[in-house]
This record gives C-alpha cells, structure tokens and sequence, in this order.
C-alpha cells in the first residue's frame, strides 16, 4: 500500500470512530433530557463535500447545548470519562466552547455555549436562534441534530479565523460553501447574523475572500468586526498587548465562578501548568516560579487595561 493510500484509510478509521463517540455522546445526552445539535464534522464533509464525503477529514466532536443544559452536560462527560482542562490552560480564542478529552481512546468532544464570533452575543440567543430551525443525519448508529442550512453558512463564515489563509481546510470550506450556495441562500443567511447581532463579524470576514467580498457588497454587508475581532488586530499591529486578551475573557466566560477560576489560573498557575511553561520550575523553583508569573501577569496588566479602553470604545 502507498504511502496516500494509509493516509487515507487511517483517515477514514479515524472519521469511523468520531462518528461513534458522537452516537455515544448524543446518545447519552438525550437519554438524560438533554438536547445536544451537532456543529461541523460529518455535518460539513456530507454537505460540502458530497461528491465524495472522504475528502472531508474530521477528528473530534462539536455539539452545542442550550445554556440552562450546559452544567448538566458538563457533568455527563465527566460520567463519561471525559475531561475538560483547568481554566489557566485556557486562551481567549478557545472560550466558545470547553474541550474535552478521554483519555483511554482519545476521544475530543468540544462542548459549545455559543458559536466562533459570537462570544460578545448572549449565549440564550445564540442558542434560540441555532435550535429553533434544525435538519437530521445519521451519524454513527443514530439521527443527530444539525443546524439549518442558515446557520451553517453563518458558521462556515464565523469558523474563519485571523490566521486562516487560503491553505487552511476552514477557508477551502468557506470557497466551497460560496461556490455550492445561492445568493438567497446567503441572504437567509445574512438575516439569521443581523438577529444575533453579528452581520458586522460576518462581514469582516467574508470580505478576506475576494468572491466573499463581492458577495458583502451586493448583501450590503458592513465592515467592522466585532471587540475580539479587533483586539486581535491591535495584537497583530502591535498596538495592543497579547495579554488584552485575558480581560475580553472575563468578558466572554459564562459565569462568575469561570471568571474567578480563570483569574485565579492566570495569576497562581497549577503546577503542572509551571513545569510546562517553566524552566525554574523544572529545577525544582516551583514557589520562585509561581511569584515570577504572577508578577509578570500584574505588570502587564496596566497595558492591557489601557489598549482595552481604548478599542472598547471604538
């Protein structure tokens, strides 16, 4: 067998067994009156990727929950032998969703509060507005939940990140959902982003694409972004500090006991988090280390508050 040819079956082996784990996930979800609507994967391969579904690789689960079912499902995977991160591993980009990982079969379940983009919409929202529409697939040995076709434009668009280029599989997704989409379709789609408050996210970018550009102008689109959108710009121009970030996730966390977790993570690290990051620590320094960090994070922290201000009221 060559050497694409085990690629290959590796590659279907691996979408075979995420196609169980979310037919085990879902599953188990619903038996407990949960309502879990499953995001990309199989949802993406089979829609865009029809002609040949193969093509489409994927390596973990993205289920969404409604907010009031999000403890309940947290706990769940825990039954399940899944683990989440501590809140100090976290960064800012990753708060849309909390991955979890079993660690017997490898399993990765990324459990969604809202969608890429919308960390500044309420999460109630985004949830209404992702549910109240939905189709069905089978994945694995059960039907599960996907969004409407609106949605999921809105998402290939949203799943678009700063550092995607025209290499990267989300952007080849997003080429192929303009290309396999009606101009109505797109403005179903537009629609669906003005109700959650984010057709200026949409719109920032969609436009990275030249046919995604032309789409805007005729969608009359506008081109702004939204707080995190430009934050991150601020960090790529220099004119903003990377650690503005962890201030836009107290923002975005769900819950005051997320934020305090968070802060906490931040300033006084676990120790596992110190041995990684840490050559003193690995010494064996680990109190020397840990006062380091801490006085690292709070020196930082009036640069951060400052190029906050500034681009929060822009």
């Amino acid at each position: 067998m060559t050497v694409v040819g085990q690629a290959e079956l590796v590659a279907t082996a691996r979408r075979l067994q995420v196609d169980a784990w979310t037919a085990e996930v879902v599953g188990a979800m619903r038996k407990c009156g949960i309502r879990p609507i499953l995001l990309r994967g199989p949802v993406i391969a089979r829609w865009l990727y029809a002609e040949d579904p193969a093509r489409r690789s994927y390596g973990d689960v993205d289920l969404i929950v409604s907010p009031a079912d999000t403890g309940p499902a947290r706990v769940l995977l825990e039954a399940l032998s899944f683990m989440a991160p501590p809140y100090s591993r976290l960064e800012a980009h990753t708060l849309h969703a909390l991955p979890y990982e079993r660690e017997s079969d490898g399993a990765n379940v990324d459990l969604h509060r809202t969608l890429h983009g919308l960390q500044d919409v309420p999460c109630e929202r985004v949830w209404q507005i992702v549910s109240r529409s939905t189709d069905m697939i089978r994945v694995g040995n059960l039907d599960v939940e996907v969004p409407c076709l609106s949605v999921r434009l809105l998402h290939l668009v949203l799943h678009l990140k700063r550092s995607d280029d025209a290499s990267s599989r989300v952007w080849q997704d997003l080429e192929r959902g303009l290309n396999q989409s009606s101009t109505d379709e797109w403005r179903a789609a537009v629609a669906v982003a003005r109700q959650l408050g984010a057709e200026n996210e949409m719109a920032v970018r969609l436009r990275r694409l030249a046919q995604g550009s032309k789409l805007a102008d005729q969608l009359g689109l506008v081109h702004h972004g939204s707080l995190y959108y430009r934050l991150g710009a601020a960090i790529e121009s220099s004119q903003a500090p990377r650690s503005v970030y962890s201030l836009w996730a107290l923002t975005a966390l769900p819950d005051t006991r997320s934020r305090l977790a968070y802060v906490r993570g931040k300033l006084v690290p676990d120790k596992e988090v110190l041995l990684e990051q840490s050559t003193l620590a690995r010494r064996g320094h680990i109190g020397f280390a840990g006062a380091l960090h801490s006085a690292r994070v709070l020196t930082q922290l009036p640069a951060a508050l400052i190029a906050w201000a500034r681009h929060y009221r822009e």
